[in-house]
């Protein structure tokens, strides 16, 4: 086990490393502008921006995904059972309150 070990301290570790090289170089425009050949980012600014997008796209699902649990939880008659944070249970306690003195 311990010969396992040395082997991947030796030489996996490394080797994963410089397998991440490559990437990083051409986020930071290392292997020339984007549109060329084997070239997908070409400077860190688009790297960024797309990431921006994604991550935006990201949270609209996950957005959907919650407000779709709470609804459910603001429309029940019964007084449901709340597993969010506390200032979430709180504004949704507080919903149902105002909704029903109207």
């Amino acid at each position: 086990m311990e010969r396992i070990r040395g082997f991947s301290s030796l030489f996996l570790r490394p080797a994963l490393g410089l397998s991440f090289l490559p990437t990083l170089a051409d986020r930071f425009g290392l292997w020339g502008a984007f549109g060329r050949p084997n070239v997908p980012w070409g400077s860190f600014a688009r790297f960024v921006a797309y990431n921006a997008a994604e991550v935006a796209k990201f949270g609209v699902e996950l957005g959907k995904v919650l407000a779709q649990r709470i609804i459910a939880e603001l429309e029940s008659k019964r007084e449901p059972t709340l597993s969010h944070d506390s200032s979430s249970n709180n504004l949704i306690r507080r919903y149902r309150k105002l909704k029903e003195a109207s």
